[in-house]
């Protein structure tokens, strides 16, 4: 850094750096390309160029570039990073292979099994038709023996309205019989009456004519003794 500084810029950049202690050429490159961003470019253009190679030597014999302004060590650790990272994409990149290669067989698995349950879908879909047509023919037997049995209700209920009525009729019949033995016991009763008032007038009048034949036998007898006392008296 004891090269004859020709160009403005150089001081100023010298100024700028005068002091300053940094951690790594990164922070360096860092610092610098910061400065070289905020100068004119029409102005310092030709200055810069010539900063560039006199700082050479002051940034440890490493090259800088006016574009990116780069160190080459930087530049060798980061194609050595560069060659890791690409190293290691390799080996993921086989591994992802590996994993798409896995992929394929399941793939090719789910595909057969796919296959396999598109053939017991379609035996289940026509066991289902199957199904579906037997329901058919059962609902139309249904639908058929519910007519014959609404039929026969409709039988049962007129049956039953017929035997209502029979009923009816027959517990008419009932009442009237049942009068009609009223009436019976209720003749018979007066036919009893009328025979215990004729048995017992009957009673009266035979009691009646065996008085008067009492009497008369007894007149009978008083006069046949009135008799004989007058013959026994006419006999004194």
């Amino acid at each position: 850094m004891n090269d004859v500084i020709d160009n403005p810029a150089d001081c100023e950049l010298k100024d700028f750096l005068g002091g300053t202690r940094f951690g790594s050429n990164e922070e360096l490159k860092k610092t610098v390309n910061t400065w070289l961003n905020e100068l004119a470019a029409e102005e310092y253009n030709t200055g810069i160029l010539k900063l560039v190679n006199r700082y050479d030597k002051c940034l440890n014999d490493t090259a800088v570039t006016y574009n990116s302004v780069m160190f080459i060590n930087k530049d060798d650790d980061k194609d050595e990073k560069d060659d890791d990272k690409d190293e290691k994409d390799d080996d993921k990149d086989e591994k992802d292979d590996d994993k798409d290669e896995k992929d394929d067989d399941k793939d090719e698995k789910d595909d057969d099994k796919d296959e396999k349950d598109d053939d017991k879908d379609e035996k289940d879909d026509d066991k289902d038709e199957k199904d579906d047509d037997k329901d058919e023919k059962d609902d139309d037997k249904d639908e058929k023996d519910d007519d014959k049995d609404e039929k026969d209700d409709d039988k049962d209920e007129k049956d039953d309205d017929k035997d209502e009525k029979d009923d009816d009729k027959d517990e008419k019949g009932d009442d009237k019989d049942e009068k009609d033995d009223d009436k019976d016991e209720k003749d018979d009763d007066k036919t009893r009456k009328t025979m215990k008032k004729d048995d017992d007038k009957d009673e009266k009048d035979d009691n009646k004519d065996d008085k008067e034949k009492d009497d008369d036998k007894d007149e009978k007898d008083d006069d046949k003794d009135e008799k004989d006392d007058d013959k026994d008296e006419k006999r004194r």
